[in-house]
Order: C-alpha cells, then structure tokens, then sequence
C-alpha cells in the first residue's frame, strides 16, 4: 500500500516534470516567434520609411526641374533667388535620399528592433 502510493507519487512527479517542460518549451517558442516578429515589423516600417524618403526627394527634384525650366524668363534678381533656392533643394534631396545617402541605410543592423513596439496612437 505504502509502494502503490510511493509509486503513484514518483509517476505524478515525472508527469509534472514534463508538463512543466513542455509548457516552458513553448513558452521559449512563443517567445522567440515574437521577437522575430518584432523585428520583422520592425524593419519594414524602416523599409517604408525609407522608401517615403526616396518618393519625397524625387518629387523634390521633379518640383525643381519644372522651376529650372521657368529660371530662362526670370529677371536676374530673381533668377539668382530661386537658383540658389533650386541648389539648395536638390542637396535636400540628396540628404533625404537614401539611395544617395546610403548612409540612411541601417538594413539588418539595428538592435532596436528587437524591442519595436507599435506606435501609439495620438489622444
């Protein structure tokens, strides 16, 4: 009787042990799957971030060559104005874009991203 019950006990105790392994096993997994998710979310919003950048130092250069063309019927003091407007711009573009400003670019690299969290929406 004594046996029996010592035995049942060592069964439920193994059994717990691979409950609680099991649990602590997915617990790991779960864990992991969303700091890959994180990251992930993460990094695509740089990607469109990126992205907008280069879409707005496009329009910014479209925008100056349509001013270029009208700069020929310009008086000089104003000509020289928005010339030295124009040049300012397209190194503004420069800046903006990261396919000229590579340095834009984090790609992989940032560590932050593992603790992305969504943004918070404005009250």
């Amino acid at each position: 009787m004594l046996g029996d019950f010592l035995a049942t006990l060592a069964t439920r105790a193994v059994d717990d042990q691979a409950r609680f392994e099991g649990a602590e096993r997915e617990r790991v997994e779960r864990e992991a799957h969303e700091r890959r998710e994180r990251i992930k979310r993460a990094r695509t919003d740089r990607l469109q971030r990126e992205v907008a950048d280069w879409e707005a130092a496009e329009r910014i250069r479209e925008y100056i060559a349509r001013l270029q063309i009208r700069l020929e019927g310009v008086d000089p003091p104003d000509r020289d104005r928005l010339a030295e407007w124009c040049a300012w711009a397209l190194g503004r573009a420069d800046e903006l874009d990261p396919t000229v400003n590579v340095s834009k670019v984090v790609g992989f690299d940032d560590p932050r991203d593992q603790y992305w969290s969504p943004p918070r929406p404005p009250y």
